[in-house]
């Protein structure tokens, strides 16, 4: 009968949706023991934890504890791009943890180091008190050039910050965008350990380009892209950027041009800059002391040559002959002409990638963290605090391109 028949249909659209909310129920048991598993690890680890606050008297002093004090970049990075809890359990010294929340302990005082991120830094939001074993770290990715500090009376007072952490070579804690292996040693040669260091490369071998390179460089059809957000810079690259443009045409991506690649997708962007270009330019926004960025590393792990613009000595950090630097050249004109001739030489193309065969790029955030865990625990270093923080982040590490002269020569000799 016809009543029965929509009673079935009925009981059919019951059926499917308690089979949907049973998937839904497997998916969240799933996630559920998932998050056990990750509980049960960290509580092996921490074996004393009194809720709300990992108690300091009860036998959680082996593990320092490290407080994510403020933002980094607004909300983007609530965890300073490190993560959190048991992010250092690879480390060969591992028993630190690292959180945002500040209720984790009984205390504020209890914290082994807290990490501030000193660009954002609030004088409205401080410790009011602190113990004498806790390290006060200043934490910066940008150049001081590009982001000034905020509440400069308290920030830059005497003796607050105990450490810093940053992509310079003379940092307690370096956190530089990128490092390099040698593949046959497995050492770690750039940038040195000493600030003032040389590293000892290898001397860039005769390079015969294997079928698959040759194949990726012949397939290339455009001079030089940019993936660019900031369009007014101190470094002024931009004016750099319109008078190359005078000689061939810069595919300019972001908001500063009219292509658009998602940066959001990495591998897609700089897939696109392999088939495409022979070129990238690596410019940064200010010109300063060993500040080399992402703009360098990222594009070298594919077949693109980074042209680049900065004032960092890069001997320091990638091997000779693995990049063009705009200030061996006396103007834009000769290094127009040398980007285009190098474009329409395969193999003295390739010759670029020597390094390929000896060396690997890679990504800083493990190391730092380890370097912060084994700092922590090492009872030997001596006390310390930076009594001039004004001279420590201002003088000496950034200059000004100056006045812009580009009809006969490069406007970019550092004095």
């Amino acid at each position: 009968m016809r009543p029965d028949k929509h009673i079935r249909i009925a009981d059919c659209g019951d059926n499917v949706r308690k089979k949907a909310d049973f998937i839904d129920w497997r998916i969240r048991k799933w996630q559920v023991l998932q998050e056990i598993d990750q509980l049960k690890r960290t509580a092996e680890k921490f074996k004393e934890v009194h809720s709300p606050w990992l108690s300091r008297a009860n036998g959680s002093g082996n593990v320092k504890t490290i407080l994510y004090w403020n933002t980094m970049y607004a909300e983007k990075h609530r965890h300073f791009m490190f993560g959190t809890g048991d992010v250092f359990r690879d480390c060969p010294v591992s028993h630190c943890y690292g959180t945002p929340n500040r209720s984790l302990m009984k205390s504020l005082q209890d914290y082994d180091a807290i990490l501030f991120h000193g660009i954002e830094m609030n004088i409205k939001d401080l410790p009011t008190a602190r113990s004498d074993f806790q390290r006060y770290i200043f934490f910066s990715w940008e150049s001081s050039a590009s982001r000034p500090i905020n509440d400069l009376y308290f920030v830059l007072a005497p003796n607050f910050y105990n450490w810093t952490m940053s992509y310079r070579l003379d940092s307690d804690i370096r956190r530089p965008y990128g490092r390099v292996r040698d593949l046959l040693t497995r050492e770690i040669v750039a940038p040195p350990g000493d600030p003032g260091g040389i590293v000892p490369w290898r001397s860039p071998d005769p390079h015969k380009p294997s079928d698959g390179e040759l194949e990726i460089i012949k397939s290339k059809r455009k001079i030089a892209a940019w993936f660019v957000s900031h369009c007014d810079t101190r470094s002024r690259r931009e004016t750099l950027v319109k008078e190359l443009g005078k000689y061939f045409e810069v595919d300019t991506y972001g908001k500063c041009g009219d292509l658009e690649c998602d940066r959001n997708n990495n591998d897609e962007c700089y897939d696109l800059l392999e088939r495409d270009y022979f070129f990238y330019f690596s410019f940064e926004n200010t010109l300063c002391r060993d500040y080399v960025t992402e703009k360098l590393f990222l594009p070298m792990s594919r077949y693109v040559i980074p042209v680049v613009y900065g004032g960092a000595d890069y001997s320091k950090f990638v091997p000779p002959h693995s990049y063009i630097n705009i200030m061996d050249f006396n103007s834009t004109h000769e290094l127009a002409e040398y980007l285009i001739r190098l474009s329409m030489s395969p193999v003295q193309y390739a010759s670029y990638f020597w390094w390929k065969s000896h060396y690997l790029i890679e990504d800083t955030t493990k190391s730092t963290l380890c370097d912060l865990c084994e700092k922590l625990h090492n009872d030997q270093l001596p006390k310390k605090s930076i009594d001039n923080f004004t001279d420590y982040y201002l003088t000496d590490q950034c200059y000004s391109p100056g006045n812009l002269s580009w009809s006969n020569s490069m406007y970019l000799r550092k004095n």
